[in-house]
């Protein structure tokens, strides 16, 4: 949250990599995903054996336009909830579980909290995720052959919106 203080931004994107949930057959390495809304997601709360506290915010949604004009940068970027967790999800079963109840398709870990700064200081936020695995009992080995790879991905993806004429960004007051 300092970071968006002190740098006073017009946006802000977070480029980062994400896991797809395993129902998503269609997986391949290297797709851009475009967050349609990001949740707090906790496996106890979705098995009620937990309650996240009131009036906590557990859902949050990238501004709109920024997220359209970056999803028009690449045709195959994917678009959908993103769940973010406290810990990268190990087991297939959970995975699976986590899907199916949270009705996301994909994980990552920071979104939720860049956004949550975002909306404290009003400032438009959108994320470009690249995949990297398939959450579950594989998804850190394959998150390690495809990190390098995915962040490069998702510097083109950003690279191409910008030279597209950066659609979506907010003007300068």
């Amino acid at each position: 949250m300092r970071h968006v203080r002190d740098a006073r931004p017009r946006a802000v994107i977070l480029l980062g990599s994400c896991g797809l949930y395993p129902r998503r057959s269609e997986w391949q390495p290297l797709q851009p995903l475009i967050p349609k809304t990001i949740q707090l997601v906790d496996a106890t709360v979705l098995a009620d054996k937990a309650a996240f506290p009131a009036p906590m915010q557990l859902q949050l949604e990238p501004d709109a336009s920024l997220s359209n004009g970056l999803a028009q940068s690449d045709a195959g970027a994917l678009r959908g909830p993103v769940a973010t967790t406290l810990g990268i999800t190990t087991d297939d079963p959970l995975a699976n579980r986590l899907a199916r109840k949270s009705g996301c398709c994909a994980e990552n870990l920071e979104a939720f909290s860049v956004a949550l700064a975002c909306a404290a200081r009003d400032l438009p936020f959108a994320a470009v995720l690249v995949t990297t695995n398939v959450v579950g009992s594989s998804g850190r080995e394959q998150w390690q052959k495809n990190q390098r790879k995915a962040a490069e991905r998702g510097a083109r993806v950003i690279l191409e919106w910008i030279a597209r004429g950066a659609r979506g960004l907010p003007k300068r007051n």
